[in-house]
């Protein structure tokens, strides 16, 4: 809407979109690793959280200014720094947190994350007939959402400065449990491992045997940092942070297709009007809203959440494909808002599972580095999705059924692997 009142030629209104979209994922793409990577060396995590949100805010003070559309993209570029808090939340969570109360704090996380997604769009609904006045800015419905989110950023960051702590630079909740806590597997192995270094010692030095056998415990290693790049050939190299992270990539694929093709699907297959649309989201946010509170009193694991995910990702791709204007008016929209319901749960189960999963695969110390590779693969996934929406609704028939097959496949893998990623190990 912005970008319509600042740019008259409609084939430059295209370019200034596709720009407009790359300059808000830019810094989570060049930024994200340097600073998760920061933030997982020196713990100074309310520094860094409190760093992104003053340049979001820059960023809504400057999206605010009306007229050039060369503001709209450094704007753009700024609101992109919220997302570099993700992965500093997150890891600070894995890291102060047990496994249970992982699981549940990052549901509750998710949930907020999905319910801003879907309630964000409907916000400006409201005002539609928006025309003010602030300190010379005209706030109206192309920018009161900046406004908006200038304000919530603002209330966000008083409560980080005056009330949050960094927790695990003072205590690390998972690193002493690591450190303290031995399986009797871990036991054998050490015992293992001294044998073999006294059989090495009497053939070669003291030292050549040290460095050749330290990666065999991350425990025993525990002082030994791994730089970006060793870190993430590593774990490039592990199957099960390869298959997270290609189903990261799925998931948000299918998720982003799914709710671009709702719009679609009423207004051009069954012919409703935009408020039909809007009448849609609407049901659909009060639904989400009641299935989070069940799911999170159900108590599910972050597996089982993720094959409910999985089942629902296909229901709702059968619904969508289903409707039909011989079903009358209400019974499509009562399908469409289902079947988008179903759209969120399926994100918030399947991410709480890549979450949660990653975060018990590495060790306290490479927390934010490893949600900052998924959040990276996420975004991408998110372009793609965007770009593969106008295939998705000229063959909304073929791409269903292509989607279909897709979540049933990651479905079978994660049925089958259920016990493995249930009880995860620290790997990495």
């Amino acid at each position: 809407m912005y970008l319509k009142e600042t740019v008259k030629d409609k084939d430059q209104l295209n370019i200034y979109y596709g720009l407009a979209h790359t300059a808000s994922v830019l810094p989570s793409i060049v930024l994200i690793n340097v600073i998760s990577h920061y933030a997982d060396k020196y713990r100074k995590i309310k520094l860094l959280v409190i760093v992104a949100n003053s340049f979001t805010l820059i960023g809504c003070v400057i999206y605010l200014i009306p007229g050039s559309p060369l503001c709209i993209l450094v704007g753009r570029f700024f609101l992109g720094f919220n997302l570099l808090t993700r992965p500093l939340i997150i890891g600070e969570m894995a890291r102060s947190y047990s496994r249970e109360e992982l699981k549940k704090k990052v549901q509750i996380l998710r949930g907020f994350f999905v319910l801003g997604k879907a309630a964000g769009p409907l916000g400006v609904v409201f005002f539609l007939n928006t025309n003010f006045w602030i300190v010379g800015l005209n706030i109206r419905y192309a920018n009161i959402s900046s406004l908006i989110i200038f304000i919530l950023v603002i209330i966000a960051q008083l409560f980080i400065v005056f009330f949050s702590h960094d927790l695990s630079n003072e205590f690390d909740l998972k690193d002493k449990l690591l450190n303290s806590v031995d399986s009797d597997e871990n036991k054998e192995v050490k015992l293992t491992e001294r044998k073999n270094r006294k059989n090495v010692d009497s053939d070669i030095n003291d030292d050549c045997n040290r460095n050749q056998y330290d990666h065999l415990t991350d425990t025993e290693n525990n002082t030994k940092r791994l730089s970006s790049m060793q870190l993430l050939s590593k774990a490039m190299k592990d199957i099960d942070v390869i298959f997270l992270l290609v189903s990261v990539a799925v998931e948000e694929i299918n998720a982003h297709m799914m709710a671009l093709l709702i719009p679609v699907v009423i207004i051009e297959k069954l012919n409703y009007s935009r408020g039909t649309v809007n009448i849609v989201f609407i049901m659909q946010l009060l639904s989400f809203s009641i299935i989070f509170i069940i799911m999170y009193l159900a108590k599910l694991n972050e597996v089982n959440s993720a094959l409910v995910g999985w089942f629902l990702g296909i229901l709702f791709i059968s619904g969508v494909t289903i409707v039909s204007k011989s079903f009358g008016y209400v019974l499509n929209v009562a399908i469409l808002t289902i079947a988008l319901t179903f759209v969120d749960v399926f994100d918030l189960n399947l991410n709480v599972f890549f979450s949660v999963s990653l975060a018990n695969l590495v060790q306290s110390k490479y927390q934010s580095f490893m949600e900052s590779i998924s959040i990276e693969v996420h975004v991408l996934a998110t372009i793609a999705g965007s770009m593969l929406a106008p295939v998705a609704a000229q063959y909304s028939t073929e791409v269903g059924c292509t989607l279909i097959v897709t979540s049933w496949v990651f479905l079978m893998l994660t049925f089958i692997n259920r016990q493995k990623y249930t009880n995860i190990k620290i790997k990495i």
